[in-house]
């Protein structure tokens, strides 16, 4: 393990963010945990080194809950055209049960995770055939906004040749910790 000058590290590897594993002398206070690689309490109890940062990190997330997925509202960009604005109005009465059947598909794809448009497949698959992917990709990039899902920084390309690859997101840790999953 380095640090951010390719230099070794010096402390122990306590957390891995979606950019990888990171130190002790190099942890980002307030930054998503998307692993932790030790249990800090555990490590303070057998006389390991805990940072004052470290230590911040696991009081703010034992101590913050994440907000309610099924929650009414549907977000739009900060300069959101009108007919953007418009839409999310019209799919915020129903974007918190959207919201919530896709942190669903989260814990149900576990630590592969999942993209906007296998989210939007699973989700007319098993709900509404005729949903529009614009009603379910949203629900991703706000359940990261909560605090629910993290991007992995991977990609999966899921329309084939010709097309981008998608973003993967999974269930972060505080949302695994929230829901009692271990994975």
């Amino acid at each position: 393990m380095k640090g951010p000058a390719g230099v070794p590290c010096p402390g122990t590897p306590v957390v891995r963010y979606a950019v990888g594993t990171v130190c002790s002398a190099h942890l980002l206070p307030g930054a998503e945990v998307y692993e932790w690689l030790v249990d800090p309490a555990a490590l303070a109890a057998r006389g390991g080194q805990v940072d004052d940062a470290l230590r911040l990190l696991a009081v703010d997330a034992a101590a913050d809950r994440l907000p309610a997925p099924s929650r009414p509202g549907a977000a739009a960009h900060a300069g959101a055209a009108a007919g953007e604005a418009g839409a999310a109005r019209l799919v915020a009465y129903r974007a918190g049960t959207i919201r919530g059947h896709v942190l669903a598909h989260l814990i149900e794809v576990g630590p592969r995770g999942t993209t906007a448009i296998e989210a939007w497949d699973w989700y007319r698959a098993t709900h509404s055939p005729t949903t529009e992917r614009y009603s379910v990709a949203p629900r991703l990039s706000e359940l990261v906004a909560d605090g629910w899902a993290v991007k992995t920084g991977g990609t999966r390309n899921v329309r084939g040749a010709g097309y981008p690859p998608e973003e993967v997101y999974v269930l972060s840790a505080r949302g695994r910790r929230e829901k009692g999953l271990t994975w």
